[in-house]
């Protein structure tokens, strides 16, 4: 019989504030983006093996927000043999601490607590980030993790707001050695094999990720969060333009002269390959 896992990105595109601060993170990186490319790159390990089932219980699209009562719901209904929800944690603050966290419910089942100790340390041991949490192995009362029929475990992957976690978790490298990390315990756990024959999956890279979810095509007349952004990464190519918002003048004169200096088509418009360009080192 197989081994059935159910995976939560934790929280959606549209919940208010969870997100890199600008300060550390142009772009304003949300949360749900960073679980989404876990859990995603989990899905593609995991279907390399026989005798494992997953469902994803959150919109894979980012889009719809879901209650912990209907996710719970799809989980029972299911009849998972274990939960993990994906997160990425923030302290409210700018600082320099933060880690990989572990959680279970108050008065967890034993079974719950060899998932999350298992968890954690192996996520440590690939991603070397262990921070410097007093206590990373947590208890808590989470509505996540009430009332489920099976152990349940959420992960917090680092801060978002921590200068030592933020430029980590961003990586692809990050999101490659945690999801490895997760899988490697559910398999040990499990018991699956390998199938014997995998075709290799290419695996989305973080601007692929990042542009098809959350940036859109800007041009002269754009305005908000997302032409901040675009006016800061001109500025860190060269550009000495106001970031303030306003697809201007100068802000498209400063994109097109960066469209021409790397021979893209220079049409003015801050699309796919444009962001791709802006967000790939020289």
């Amino acid at each position: 019989m197989a081994f059935r896992v159910a995976l939560n990105a934790g929280h959606y595109l549209g919940t208010v504030g969870k997100n890199c601060p600008r300060q550390l993170d142009p772009l304003m990186t949300k949360e749900w983006v960073l679980n989404n490319r876990v859990v995603t790159k989990m899905q593609k390990l995991l279907s390399a093996y026989e005798d494992i089932e997953v469902l994803r219980v959150d919109d894979p699209t980012g889009r719809t927000e879901q209650s912990f009562t209907e996710k719970r719901k799809i989980v029972n209904d299911w009849g998972a043999d274990f939960y993990l929800g994906v997160h990425h944690n923030a302290a409210d603050k700018i600082f320099n601490g933060g880690g990989i966290s572990a959680f279970v419910t108050i008065n967890p089942t034993a079974e719950s607590v060899e998932w999350r100790d298992a968890l954690y340390y192996e996520a440590v041991k690939e991603t070397g980030l262990k921070g410097n949490r007093a206590d990373p192995l947590v208890e808590r009362d989470l509505k996540e993790l009430r009332h489920l029929n099976c152990p349940a475990v959420l992960m917090e992957c680092g801060f978002m707001d921590s200068t030592v976690d933020c430029p980590q978790i961003l990586t692809e490298e990050y999101a490659d050695k945690i999801a490895k990390a997760f899988v490697a315990v559910i398999v040990e756990k499990s018991g699956a094999k390998l199938k014997l024959s995998v075709e290799p999956q290419k695996t989305p890279t973080t601007v692929e990720k990042v542009v098809s979810i959350t940036l859109p095509i800007l041009k002269r007349g754009s305005r908000g969060e997302a032409v901040r952004s675009l006016q800061t990464l001109l500025n860190a190519k060269g550009a000495e333009i106001g970031v303030d918002g306003s697809f201007g003048p100068a802000t498209d004169k400063a994109l097109r002269e960066f469209q021409e200096s790397r021979d893209l088509e220079i049409d003015g418009s801050c699309g796919t390959e444009t962001w791709t360009a802006l967000l790939t080192k020289e």
